[in-house]
């Protein structure tokens, strides 16, 4: 393969090996708690305007479906929730979910403390807001 071709296959492919990157990094991210708390926490830091509550019950399901930590809550698996949920919505409610997890997926470790930390912390009328499901 030619230097030129070479060259347009790196700044085609590289990008995506990032983005996969990123992304695997998040299955380190890890915390203790209840999935509500801390997805209800997660997209209440994400402030993304268009993720309506029952969008976030489907990203609270789809997480469930299927989640790798069985004991903690992982980045990793909040963020599969997000894209999986997105698939099942319109055009529009799919790419603003799909905004709000590559936005995630690029959080630092300690953006990530930061949610996991209101995750400890958030009430219910706070969950309320963001949950349809929310009791």
């Amino acid at each position: 393969m030619g230097k030129k071709h070479k060259r347009r296959w790196t700044l085609v492919f590289d990008p995506v090996g990032s983005g996969i990157d990123s992304m695997l990094s998040t299955r380190s991210i890890l915390t203790i708690g209840e999935p509500l708390q801390v997805i209800g926490a997660v997209l209440n830091c994400l402030d993304v305007p268009g993720i309506t509550r029952s969008a976030a019950d489907l990203i609270l399901s789809a997480y469930a479906d299927q989640r790798t930590e069985s004991a903690r809550v992982s980045g990793f698996d909040v963020i599969q929730g997000i894209t999986k949920a997105a698939q099942s919505l319109d055009a529009f409610a799919q790419e603003t979910l799909e905004r709000a997890a590559g936005t995630a997926m690029l959080w630092t470790v300690d953006r990530w403390e930061s949610a996991f930390a209101l995750s400890r912390t958030i009430g219910t009328k706070q969950l309320k807001r963001i949950f349809q499901s929310a009791v």
